[in-house]
């Protein structure tokens, strides 16, 4: 699959993160409010943010997308991530989207904006069949955007997170839903490699 970057929505442009990035994501990393539900424990906030550093260019080499870096058309700077995800559950492929800001930008409707661009580039444009959105029961916050974008719940599952097993909800967009919902008219512009304008159906 082809994973592209360079999304432009009102608000926000999207980019492959690097390297670059890790001393801002320090901000998130060391947020414990932001991290309450994805900080691994033991780690201090640089070495969480180093460890999700490698886990994304690791995911960009191997061909299992990543998050992005999320950066404010206004201001310039990082505000958070967002981005595709390849998950092996039960030795099938899902693809999640997955999302963080950092926490003064929350309430302003980003990670909505945000999510809403991903899903359409990739329904409309990597041509999945479905997408999901993971998160934990008592994560009302996260559960906002799924709930506000017309994604359906379809359960609660338990998986491994940092060594702990935990519940985690499941919520999912067909091709089929997306055609009707109003995700798909919503104005972002994507490039090709090149620079060029992709048309999005």
């Amino acid at each position: 699959m082809l994973y592209h970057d360079q999304l432009e929505t009102p608000r926000l442009t999207t980019r492959f993160v690097t390297e670059a990035d890790i001393e801002t994501w320090l901000e998130y990393t060391s947020d414990p409010i932001a991290t309450t539900y994805t900080a691994p424990p033991g780690k201090s906030p640089g070495e969480f943010a180093e460890m999700a550093m490698q886990l994304t260019l690791q995911r960009y080499a191997e061909g299992r997308l990543g998050l992005q870096a999320l950066i404010s058309k206004e201001t310039g700077e990082l505000i958070g991530k967002c981005g595709l995800l390849i998950q092996e559950v039960q030795g099938v492929n899902e693809v999640e989207v997955g999302y963080h800001l950092l926490r003064r930008h929350w309430g302003k409707g980003y990670a909505t904006e945000a999510v809403s661009a991903l899903v359409r580039t990739g329904f409309a444009i990597e041509s999945l069949a479905r997408i999901e959105i993971r998160c934990a029961p008592d994560n009302t916050r996260s559960q906002h955007v799924p709930e506000k974008l017309g994604f359906q719940m379809e359960g609660i599952i338990k998986r491994t997170l940092s060594d702990n097993i935990v519940d985690t909800m499941i919520w999912a967009m067909s091709k089929k839903d997306y055609e009707s919902n109003p995700i798909r008219h919503m104005r972002i512009n994507a490039f090709d490699l090149t620079g060029r304008p992709l048309f999005l159906p």
